[in-house]
């Protein structure tokens, strides 16, 4: 879903692939008078929406998907999945009306719901919505129609994002905050592949009593992603450490002699902002050196933030020997 135009969505980022994107107000359901002076939303009565889409291209299929985003009052409401992507040849015309909103919407089924149907073309296409209520003004019914202009926003894309210490910008959040630096340690396995033992500091624990730390990493998905299988990361620590993904448990990592192999379940991602968080507690002895290392890579289809950096740390060999630099566009040869 993608067209030809270049949409500039910041001075250091060229370029991005763009859709159509279109709001439509929608008001759905029926509206009874309040018992106890309490306003209501509308007018009290029923209310209809039909948002009618059309192509008007001569030659190309368009193909559109939409979700609903409910408002609540004075707080926001839940957006829906959006639908599968349905296709339109040249100057066909559907609708969709307040029925199928009500189906998608979380059950069990309001009896009304406002906010907006979003539609998302990779060509231009008609929209116009056709507001009805009753009764109206004066006991009358009432008859509406607009049409909905388009605006221009930035593809998600496809996102793969290493997640491994020592290449991804993991931070420490407690206690201090900061980026983590490298460590070793001679009793130490060697690092999933493509990762590197790293802590609070290079020496972290050479003089330590019990020592938590905690660390995260975190990056944004763009709505309507697909992590298609579960994310499957290894770990070690020293001394144990348990990971979680936006507060929910990922599981523990055992020990820094063997690595540990952990599911995450794609439920557990969500639009916006996500955080890996690895929580290591070490034991009482002096001299006991501490850190984590951790490897894995998460694929998210349409999952990229348009023209969004990677949250990598620096200019440094990737797991495979590539140089990754979130700042600048790849290089077509």
């Amino acid at each position: 879903m993608s067209n030809e135009r270049g949409c500039q969505c910041g001075q250091a980022h060229g370029a991005c692939t763009t859709e159509f994107q279109y709001a439509v107000k929608i008001v759905c359901g029926e509206i009874v008078a309040s018992q106890d002076n309490v306003p209501t939303p509308v007018a009290p009565g029923r209310y209809w929406t039909a948002i009618n889409i059309h192509n008007p291209n001569k030659c190309k299929q368009a193909n559109f998907r939409w979700k609903v985003a409910v408002a609540n009052p004075g707080q926001p409401g839940p957006v829906t999945a959006f639908s599968r992507t349905v296709p339109l040849r040249p100057d066909q015309a559907l609708e969709v009306d307040c029925q199928q909103v009500m189906k998608v919407v979380p059950q069990p089924p309001p009896r009304f719901v406002k906010g907006y149907v979003v539609i998302e073309s990779d060509i231009e296409l008609d929209v116009v919505a056709v507001y009805s209520g009753t009764p109206g003004a004066c006991g009358s019914n009432s008859f509406h129609t607009e049409r909905v202009l388009p605006r221009c926003v930035p593809v998600c894309e496809d996102l793969v994002l290493p997640l491994h210490t020592g290449f991804a910008n993991w931070q420490t959040v407690s206690p201090t905050v900061g980026p983590v630096a490298l460590t070793s340690n001679s009793t130490w396995a060697t690092p999933p592949f493509g990762s590197s033992w790293v802590s609070q500091t290079s020496t972290d624990g050479q003089s330590a009593t019990t020592i938590t730390r905690s660390y995260e990493l975190c990056f944004d998905l763009c709505f309507g992603f697909t992590v298609p299988a579960p994310l499957q990361i290894q770990a070690l620590a020293d001394g144990a450490a348990n990971v979680t993904l936006n507060g929910h448990n990922v599981g523990p990592v055992t020990g820094w002699t063997i690595p540990t192999s952990l599911s995450v379940n794609p439920n557990f991602f969500q639009a916006g902002q996500n955080c890996f968080r690895v929580d290591v507690i070490n034991g009482g002895q002096t001299n006991n050196p501490t850190g984590f290392a951790l490897a894995g890579i998460l694929r998210a289809i349409r999952g990229k933030c348009p023209c969004s950096p990677l949250p990598i740390a620096t200019r440094t060999p990737g797991p495979l020997g590539l140089e990754v630099q979130p700042d600048e566009p790849p290089v077509n040869n």
